[in-house]
């Protein structure tokens, strides 16, 4: 199946979330809790928290301060359908009271899909002098690594959150400080406007003055919006970036 379909079937999955500005880059000084005013996308749902360097030129830089979320990998062997269904289900399982404590856990958002890209199609790091190579695949006959999910573990919980029951297949995993460069979209992220985002936010982070060094290995996909929810939807795809310690994301998936 290509990598069209199963995005197509990735962003079903983001629908069934049950359980839940200047002309260049600012580096901000990151130390310390991050000051947290949640943005009206969050929908009054937690969310996890980031201090925003920048937002302009068509992305915006951010910095993510250390947090926990629960995550679950589902086999690159499964169909796309059977890993989605499998991985909603064993991160609602978790929130819902799977866990070691019984205990149920208040919805979060995004839901976080991670995506891999083959080495000869992403073309490695890269900044606004390598030019405009690597687009995304449209056609890609097998996925090459495990389907990955995450749901931010709510901050009353960061830290102490009750470990997932056995056979739940969720881990709960730590990240460190990291940055990203983010490009929204409003509607229902069908699959050629998540290619096209995605696409614009490389050609953005190109053509920056300040020469920001991103990753091409992995993007991510984060939904905020209920299913029910007709407009003003908020659609985020995800690209890492070398501000931080952003390397260690990739340790997680």
């Amino acid at each position: 199946m290509g990598s069209m379909c199963r995005v197509l079937l990735i962003l079903s999955a983001i629908a069934l979330q049950a359980c839940g500005g200047s002309d260049a880059a600012r580096q901000g000084d990151s130390s310390g809790p991050i000051e947290w005013k949640p943005p009206s996308f969050c929908n009054e749902k937690e969310c996890p928290r980031y201090k925003e360097l920048h937002d302009g030129d068509g992305f915006e830089l951010r910095t993510y301060e250390a947090a926990e979320w629960a995550m679950t990998t589902v086999g690159k062997e499964h169909e796309p359908i059977a890993a989605l269904f499998a991985g909603i289900g064993n991160l609602v399982s978790y929130f819902a009271g799977a866990n070691e404590a019984n205990q149920t856990i208040e919805g979060t958002v995004p839901f976080v899909q991670a995506f891999h890209l083959p080495f000869h199609e992403h073309g490695g790091h890269h900044h606004r002098k390598h030019g405009r190579d690597g687009d995304p695949p449209h056609h890609r006959r097998h996925r090459q690594h495990d389907y990955v999910f995450a749901l931010y573990i709510p901050r009353d919980l960061q830290g102490k959150a009750p470990k997932p029951s056995n056979g739940t297949n969720v881990r709960l995993v730590k990240t460190s400080e990291y940055s990203v460069a983010v490009r929204s979209f409003n509607g229902f992220p069908k699959p050629w406007k998540v290619l096209r985002e995605l696409r614009s936010l490389w050609r953005a982070l190109e053509d920056s003055e300040s020469d920001i060094r991103f990753h091409r290995e992995v993007f991510f996909l984060a939904s905020y919006s209920p299913p029910q929810q007709l407009r003003h939807r908020h659609t985020e795809v995800v690209v890492p970036v070398d501000l931080q310690r952003t390397e260690d994301v990739f340790s997680y998936i």
